[in-house]
């Protein structure tokens, strides 16, 4: 072996080294853009969720409302404080889509009732939801279920403080 091969062998040696380097500093690089993107994809669906939430949870107390009004014009007024019995997702003009019907709170809590579903307890009148997805999230007892209460006949609370996002959900 001549010196001039022994040295051509060794610069394509090294730049064997370099490709793989090279091929090792892309991977990692592509790899922290797709853990950054999903990051930020799961934080957009977590902030989707609380809109949704909200959304659905004023809808509920509107139509709660507007059926105290309904029973207090058709009553003359005689039971516009009576609350009404029934399931308040029955009251709206469509149910959300993601509604499961009539389930008691321990279904939601043993996991029965699926992650980002809305439920009612109607044993214990309680409006309940189980979250899809937990970040951010602090609730009180109930771990990833909100649960909801009437505290008036059109009002519907959160039955303990629950922090999502930064924000207290009532």
């Amino acid at each position: 072996m001549t010196a001039s091969s022994h040295r051509k062998s060794a610069a394509t040696a090294q730049q064997g080294i370099k490709r793989q380097f090279e091929l090792v500093l892309l991977i990692l690089l592509l790899s922290l853009i797709v853990w950054a993107f999903l990051d930020k994809t799961r934080e957009v669906r977590s902030a989707a969720e609380f809109s949704a939430v909200q959304a659905n949870l004023g809808a509920l107390r509107t139509a709660m409302a507007v059926d105290r009004m309904h029973r207090a014009v058709k009553s003359g007024g005689a039971q516009a404080k009576a609350a009404s019995a029934a399931n308040p997702f029955l009251l709206l003009a469509r149910p959300p889509t993601n509604y499961v019907g009539v389930h008691p709170l321990g279904d939601a809590l043993a996991g029965v009732v699926p992650q980002g579903f809305w439920f009612y307890d109607q044993v214990d009148a309680l409006v309940g939801y189980r979250l899809m997805d937990g970040r951010g999230f602090r609730g009180g007892s109930t771990g990833d279920v909100l649960v909801f209460h009437r505290a008036e006949p059109e009002l519907l609370l959160a039955r303990e403080p629950y922090i999502w996002r930064g924000e207290t959900v009532k």
